[in-house]
């Protein structure tokens, strides 16, 4: 698709916009495609900026890298330097997996897959299956032509037998890439996998747009917008919570989540509490949202506990380790009360 430039260049020269963004793989860089890219956008005026991209730095199951480039009118002040991948927080495969039980039709022996490996292998030719156990850490980049179930794309082996595994599906190959699934929409399963397999890992890209948006905050003399500002409306959409509550979460954490109300059990200070509510910090990077309603007692503010959840209800008592527990958020929000 290199001789696209031409033509991307063409609406460029007419359309003059202020800054321009363009990815593609990471060997784009080294080609012809690509020197003529940068050499008629700086004719243009634009200041180029370029940078590889990856998942795993912003927390993605899929690592899958990525070139990007910022080209910026002159006079406009960007430095892809200054973009921080975010504290990325530890996860396996199996904390985005869908819950299909061990006997679902979608299991099977992938016998012809499996054949064609030892054939290819016999032949001197290195095409070997990649089968995924839900404890790993990562993930090979899932392509988009995954519904055509290839030898070499990734598979999930069965938690309990070892000569059986399955396709991922698209809601998961969605969370690998940490697209919000509802912009999949109603299309097929196929149409997914495709859509997804051309795809970026969201988050970084988001984090370059907001990038963006805060260079052209400062080119009109705006004040810039914080990045956790992004990250506490993200807690507001997905759980419901009030502004107050998500930007206090914001600070200290960059994953929040409800409370599981079954048997479940977490260990960390208390960053906030409110009548209705309390946020406990468990890790680096995670937070849980307790119901006040579910606690036997309210816990207080910077307190280290253990929280201990059977059939929807809570026991709270004192950490046995505070020293290795992290700190408490300040309290100079309206949403703590001490």
């Amino acid at each position: 698709v290199g001789h696209l430039v031409v033509a991307a260049l063409v609406i460029l020269n007419k359309a003059a916009p202020a800054i321009v963004t363009i990815e593609n793989v990471p060997t784009y860089a080294n080609t012809a495609s690509a020197s003529i890219l940068r050499s008629q956008l700086r004719d243009l005026g634009y200041t180029t900026h370029e940078r590889i991209l990856n998942g795993k730095e912003w927390g993605a199951i899929e690592g899958r890298d990525r070139w990007c480039m910022v080209a910026v009118t002159q006079g406009i002040d960007f430095d892809f330097e200054q973009l921080m991948p975010p504290k990325a927080m530890r996860q396996v495969i199996g904390d985005l997996l869908e819950d299909i039980p061990p006997e679902d039709a979608r299991w099977g022996t992938m016998k012809g897959l499996v054949e064609k490996e030892a054939r290819d292998l016999a032949a001197g030719k290195n095409f070997k299956m990649q089968v995924y156990t839900a404890d790993e850490e990562s993930v090979g980049t899932i392509t988009k032509g995954y519904a055509k179930v290839r030898s070499t794309d990734p598979k999930l082996r069965h938690p309990d037998n070892p000569s059986l595994m399955r396709q991922f599906t698209s809601i998961e190959h969605a969370r690998f890439k940490q697209v919000p699934e509802h912009l999949l929409g109603d299309a097929s399963e196929t149409l997914k996998h495709e859509m997804l397999g051309q795809s970026v890992i969201y988050e970084k890209f988001a984090d370059v747009g907001h990038h963006i948006g805060n260079s052209v905050n400062r080119f009109a003399g705006r004040p810039e917008v914080e990045m956790r500002d992004r990250i506490a409306q993200g807690f507001q959409d997905q759980l419901g919570v009030d502004q107050d509550v998500a930007q206090l979460a914001a600070h200290v954490v960059a994953d929040l989540r409800r409370a599981e109300p079954g048997d479940s059990r977490y260990v960390g200070p208390i960053v906030a509490v409110r009548q209705d509510l309390v946020v406990q910090k468990i890790d680096d990077v995670s937070g849980i949202l307790h119901q006040a309603v579910a606690l036997r007692e309210m816990p207080k503010l910077g307190q280290a506990v253990e929280i201990r959840y059977r059939d929807g209800s809570a026991v709270v008592m004192a950490a046995t380790n505070n020293a290795a527990l992290p700190a408490p958020a300040p309290t100079d929000s309206p949403a703590v009360r001490s």
